[in-house]
């Protein structure tokens, strides 16, 4: 009998789309794991698995072999991640990262795999998703490799804000984190966040940044397809 808490967690992604003797099959042997803010559920080399973000934000992000990172993805709850990794080689350079405290589902990839294979409602679900990530990262190509770096700090900022208990819209990372993000070093998006500071545009503090205007830095990203 699965776990209610489960179900729960699989009922806020498209799986939860499914008849339920579907959604009790893919969650056995689910297991569910809390992420505190900061930490990697997902290392670098693998193993790789299927998940759907329960609670909190979570990133996607490729590491050079210099140690450099870039965020390709975030997910909130509801997002399946790692529906790839159930099909394509070993990817060797990708992990994945808590930026709030998060609670992730994972499921076991060879029952998903199994799953999919003989149930074509399945199967869809699974192939939408990875057609949006393919949108999605082309477009992510596009901003990093087409735009001026200014506007990549811009659009992680939004992408990465929330909002909290007094209503800012906040940033929760430090400088060093947000350089690492948009494949720059520190230095130089500093000069970009004063530029922005001095515009009033957004406050920089202790591992936050604070956003004072969404819409008009919205303004100063690429132009986005959806």
């Amino acid at each position: 009998m699965p776990e209610e808490r489960h179900l729960a967690a699989l009922a806020l992604s498209r799986l939860g789309e499914l008849p339920g003797d579907i959604q009790a099959s893919l969650v056995e042997g689910a297991v569910l794991v809390d992420v505190p803010a900061g930490g990697t559920f997902m290392p670098v080399g693998g193993p790789y698995f299927a998940s759907v973000v329960v609670e909190g934000l979570v990133r996607t992000f490729l590491v050079s072999v210099e140690g450099r990172e870039l965020t390709v993805r975030y997910t909130r709850p509801g997002d399946i991640n790692g529906v790839a990794a159930l099909y394509a080689r070993p990817m060797t350079n990708i992990s994945q990262q808590a930026i709030t405290d998060s609670r992730v589902l994972l499921l076991r990839s060879e029952n998903v795999v199994a799953i999919a294979d003989r149930d074509p409602q399945v199967a869809r679900i699974l192939l939408c998703d990875l057609a949006e990530r393919v949108a999605s990262y082309i477009h992510a190509l596009a901003s990093t490799t087409l735009s001026p770096l200014h506007e990549n700090v811009v659009r992680h900022l939004l992408d990465i804000a929330s909002v909290d208990t007094d209503g800012r819209m906040v940033a929760r990372l430090s400088q060093q984190e947000l350089a690492a993000n948009v494949g720059s070093v520190r230095e130089v998006v500093g000069r970009i966040l004063r530029d922005l500071k001095e515009e009033g545009l957004l406050l920089t503090g202790r591992d936050e940044i604070v956003l004072l205007d969404a819409e008009r830095l919205h303004d100063r990203t690429w132009p986005r397809p959806w």
